[in-house]
């Protein structure tokens, strides 16, 4: 009993040589030498004075001090 399919005469067995798709773009991020700074002295005024900092003002300076690049081009954090 013959259990593999008929297939026809010029049909050749196909091996599939599938190349993978390999993404070479570079993401990098940076931040600024004072960024450090400014979380350490808003912690400590926060701990000394028992109040919480302003969250529009933390994300202003957030944005500005992490920097995001894609291949070299800089993309705006929102």
């Amino acid at each position: 009993m013959n259990t593999k399919p008929d297939l026809p005469a010029d049909a050749a067995p196909r091996s599939h040589n599938r190349e993978a798709a390999i993404s070479t773009d570079l993401i990098e991020f940076r931040m600024a030498w004072w960024f450090k700074l400014y979380v350490f002295g808003v912690s400590t005024m926060c701990l000394l004075t028992g109040c919480e900092p302003q969250q529009e003002k933390s994300k202003y300076w957030c944005q500005k001090a992490i920097r995001v690049s894609c291949n070299g081009k800089r993309i705006k954090i929102s």
